[in-house]
């Protein structure tokens, strides 16, 4: 893309262009045969008539037609007496056009040229007007048709590059901030003419962190440090560390809460992309136009991507444990006995429930019960492994997948999670917390619903057996008993 300097149109053309500077003057007291002598001899049209160089009348051979026309045969008097006076003098820094509206106005066809001082100069004539006019309005005519044609080549390439970021956009029809910063990185740099770009986006604790590069990228603690404070929304600036420019371009993106993940209202955050151009053009009309256009498109993709996942997040979660969902379980659940069918990789499942929680809520209320299941699911949560899933199955019944466990790994960590729980006390008053857990062991054949089924069985046996207790379920021959 390349940068046009348009032409100026052309200035107004003066009389100091077209005046006649060596006129011919004479005094009023001037014969006036000597003064036709003198214009017969010297082949001119007019003579102007002074007084201390200071024009007081105009002599013109139309005036001396005129004279003797009325059968005026001798030549006698003065030219004082004959010339056309008073008259209107210009100045050489006088447009045309304004002296060409005073020859209509006052019916003249020459004018005396002054200086600042009232002083005789020149003069200029109708003739010295038009050809002076017409001049002009051909540069004028020139310079617009060259003006015209850039301007069709401008709107031309704006054209151009319209089209080509409206595929962009329609490229990044998708709601996954992945596919968004991959197509971005393939697309932004070619279209920019950049050697390399670096995406950066807010993170969850409140700072900015590079989401993507590509190409040879300077430091990225400048280039994030550039878009979290910018204040431009493209920014250029020349940079001898990368040979060629470094171009900002920052948008606003909804800052989202780093517990639960929502938009907090009214609050942004910044996001863009820096972008190493070596071309010189980037202070273009073309550049910037599609600097501009990009940054707007990506930034509010990026923003739909951001919500897009803060609500499959959220919808995902409960909201009051904030663990997951019962249908996210299901699915785990679903991949871990596909899995295990594929490759025979151990795993066990856990039903967790809270022992007579229905006589908690009933004697100190729905608000215990729920600080209760919100501080058990917390536990849960801090207790286990990153790679365990633990949602929260039904009203006070949690469901754990222990990927990549043998059943005595499993013993071994459930135990520990419901003596945490049982140590654990909501309040300063309140029935003491404790939990009952059936677990099993994925094996051949097993779907979903069968690990559910005999999950549960093994939760029942640790109720009937006086609950705190874990059990795993009999039909593995295997079962743990253990109180406080």
């Amino acid at each position: 893309m390349t940068s046009a300097k348009w032409p100026d149109l052309p200035e107004q053309v003066t009389v100091a262009s077209v005046m006649t500077c060596n006129v011919e003057t004479a005094i009023p007291q001037t014969p006036l045969a000597e003064v036709l002598e003198c214009m017969a001899s010297r082949r001119i049209s007019c003579v102007i008539v002074e007084e201390k160089r200071r024009p007081v009348g105009v002599f013109s051979e139309r005036d001396a037609v005129r004279m003797f026309s009325g059968g005026d045969k001798e030549v006698q008097g003065t030219v004082g007496e004959v010339m056309i006076s008073p008259v209107t003098c210009v100045e050489p820094d006088t447009p045309l056009s304004k002296v060409a509206e005073t020859m209509t106005t006052e019916k003249c066809r020459r004018l005396p040229v002054v200086d600042g001082k009232g002083l005789v100069i020149g003069l200029v004539t109708q003739t010295d007007v038009q050809a002076g006019l017409r001049e002009q309005l051909a540069k004028y005519t020139e310079n617009l048709e060259h003006i015209l044609e850039r301007r069709t080549e401008e709107l031309r390439s704006m054209s151009d590059i319209a089209d080509k970021i409206a595929r962009f956009s329609r490229e990044l029809m998708t709601l996954d901030m992945k596919e968004v910063l991959d197509i971005g990185a393939q697309q932004i740099p070619r279209m920019l003419g950049a050697r390399s770009a670096c995406f950066v986006l807010p993170d969850t604790n409140g700072g900015h962190v590079v989401a993507k590069e590509c190409g040879p990228t300077i430091a990225c603690e400048r280039l994030v440090e550039r878009i979290a404070n910018a204040e431009e929304s493209v920014a250029i600036e020349s940079c001898a560390e990368a040979d060629g420019h470094l171009v900002s371009l920052s948008f606003d993106l909804p800052k989202l809460n780093c517990v639960t993940g929502t938009p907090e209202e009214g609050k942004t955050e910044k996001g863009g992309v820096c972008l190493h151009v070596a071309d010189r053009s980037v202070q273009s009309k073309e550049f910037m136009y599609a600097a501009s256009m990009i940054r707007d498109i990506l930034g509010a993709n990026i923003a739909n991507a951001m919500l897009f996942s803060a609500t499959r997040k959220v919808s995902r979660l409960d909201s009051l444990t904030g663990l997951k969902r019962r249908y996210v379980f299901d699915e785990a659940l679903d991949d871990a006995c596909c899995l295990f069918a594929r490759y025979e990789r151990p795993s066990c499942v856990a039903l967790i429930d809270i022992d007579r929680f229905k006589d908690i809520n009933d004697r100190w209320g729905h608000d215990f019960g729920d600080r209760a299941l919100a501080g058990v699911a917390d536990i849960i949560r801090h207790s286990l492994r990153t790679i365990d899933i633990v949602a929260r199955y039904g009203g006070d019944e949690f469901a754990v997948i222990l990927p990549q466990t043998r059943t005595e790994q499993a013993a071994v960590a459930l135990e520990r999670l419901r003596v945490a729980i049982s140590r654990w006390n909501v309040g300063m008053e309140g029935p003491e917390i404790t939990v009952s857990i059936g677990y099993v062991s994925l094996r051949a054949g097993d779907s979903p619903a069968d690990v559910l089924k005999r999950s549960d069985i093994a939760l029942y046996q640790a109720k009937k057996q006086g609950r705190n207790q874990v059990c795993c379920s009999t039909e593995q021959s295997a079962t743990l008993s253990l109180t406080n």
